[in-house]
């Protein structure tokens, strides 16, 4: 009917009229008091104890509102809705009761997580009201770690940060996991949402290094030249920082490389020795190291020579030296195949008085396991020579040697060869026997036919100077040394 007053109240989150409100401190919330039955209805608001109301009332119509821009403690009260419409008068209470829970817990952890040390985990709360209820737990997959509950502190009217702690110890099976905090505030009487609130961490687990190993490729043992890989791998989080580094002979060490792998393309003898990977967890501070020896075999010989040298003159000493370094020790030999062949072994040969026939090539040989290398040097005897002539004629007339030839040389040809023919052609061989091996002949003479009669055929010799060739198979044999 017209005149009748039926007076009720809102607020914001649908709170009717009559109900308790749940409101969340530091929230903003309108308190709404409407009429129905009365065109101008007069209102007016206030608290059971008649304290400050601490909002702003409003009207439109036959609403009237009450906003509390911001929840505090001091709202924690009955506010009463007065409503007159002519002689009648109504009223409605309602009974706000505050909370905080405004936000999911945070997770600290105290230094990285370690795998098998121990660490601090906790879980904060804050801004929670009222703490007393507060029930906080850690779980690892489902599992509870640790659960505390705060009922049996006294209440206090002000917002609390509220905590619990554990001493995680990482195993393996925590590596990937995560941990969660879960905080509830299970307030029965009062209905808001959400009551329960959780964090998630992920374990981020740091070891190693562990389980370093090294390979070497092709082998710990080489030959010379070939390729060498070093490769040093480990497991390690976060990745672990890999140096190489070389052992010294004074026991000292030097870095050669920062990475995982370290390769020479052509090693060489001086490569050999022990190679140390170093792998360092900066976050761990925990270091492993692995050695691995390696073993580059020089199958050539490192010194082959003459003492006092290459070049000596007849009737002196020299000494023949071979040496190779390998490992394991080369066999090492001094040969000799012209004009016989001689073996010596030991790497030394010694001759107290050098000759012409010990002047020639000589090999040295070393061989291993791993194979055979030789290496050739040759000794050069300097001495006297000594002259073998070969003389070819195909047309003889008549012979007239000049002055310069001795005259026991003149005899011996005019000898052998004078024969009642006009012309001859002349090649002379003159075979030295000094530093030749095997022997060849000088050849001299002249190279069209020649009539000697009344002339000179003259020629000079250079021993040192001329080429040298093998003596004619036609040639009539030696005809004189000298």
């Amino acid at each position: 009917d017209r005149g009748k007053l039926v007076p009720f109240l809102e607020a914001i989150l649908d709170i009717a009229s009559g109900h308790n409100i749940a409101a969340q401190i530091g929230a903003r919330l309108v308190l709404n008091c409407c009429t129905t039955g009365c065109e101008s209805p007069e209102f007016s608001w206030r608290t059971q104890l008649d304290n400050p109301l601490g909002g702003i009332v409003s009207r439109q119509g036959s609403n009237s509102s009450l906003t509390l821009a911001s929840v505090g403690f001091e709202h924690e009260q009955n506010y009463v809705c007065n409503a007159i419409c002519g002689s009648e008068r109504k009223e409605r209470r309602v009974q706000i009761d505050i909370y905080s829970f405004p936000s999911d817990p945070i997770i600290e952890i105290n230094g990285p997580l370690v795998l098998g040390k121990p660490s601090t985990i906790s879980c904060h709360v804050p801004k929670v009201y009222p703490s007393e209820c507060l029930l906080l737990s850690f779980k690892r997959e489902g599992k509870v770690l640790k659960e505390e509950e705060f009922f049996h502190e006294e209440p206090t009217k002000s917002l609390e940060t509220k905590t619990v702690t554990v001493i995680f110890t990482p195993t393996e099976e925590d590596i990937g996991k995560e941990i969660t905090c879960i905080a509830e505030l299970p307030i029965e009487e009062m209905e808001f949402e959400p009551k329960q609130r959780q964090a998630k961490h992920l374990l981020d687990v740091n070891f190693g290094p562990r389980n370093t190993h090294l390979t070497a490729s092709p082998g710990k043992t080489l030959l010379e030249g070939e390729a060498l890989t070093l490769s040093c791998k480990t497991e390690s989080h976060p990745p672990a920082k890999v140096v190489w580094k070389k052992q010294l002979a004074n026991d000292t060490v030097q870095q050669i490389a920062e990475s995982d792998y370290f390769s020479i393309p052509n090693v060489q003898f001086s490569d050999s020795g022990i190679y140390i990977c170093e792998a360092t967890n900066d976050v761990t501070n925990e270091v492993e190291k692995r050695m691995v020896s390696l073993s580059v075999q020089d199958l050539l010989p490192s010194q082959f020579s003459f003492l006092p040298g290459s070049t000596v003159q007849e009737g002196e000493s020299v000494t023949l030296q071979c040496s190779a370094e390998s490992d394991p020790a080369a066999t090492v030999v001094i040969r000799r195949k012209f004009p016989r062949e001689t073996e010596v072994q030991g790497g030394f040969v010694h001759i107290p008085r050098v000759s012409l026939d010990d002047a020639g090539d000589y090999e040295c040989q070393a061989e291993n396991q791993f194979g055979t290398i030789n290496r050739t040097t040759s000794l050069i005897v300097e001495c006297k020579f000594s002259l073998i002539i070969y003389l070819s004629v195909l047309k003889i007339v008549h012979l007239c040697l000049h002055p310069e030839i001795s005259s026991s040389f003149r005899k011996h040809l005019i000898y052998d060869v004078c024969s009642g023919t006009e012309y001859w052609l002349l090649h002379f061989y003159f075979h030295l026997n000094s530093t030749v091996s095997p022997p060849r002949s000088l050849v001299l003479g002249a190279q069209e036919p020649v009539k000697v009669e009344n002339q000179e055929f003259k020629k000079n010799i250079d021993i040192y100077g001329a080429s040298w060739s093998q003596p004619p198979a036609d040639s009539n044999g030696p005809l004189y040394t000298q």
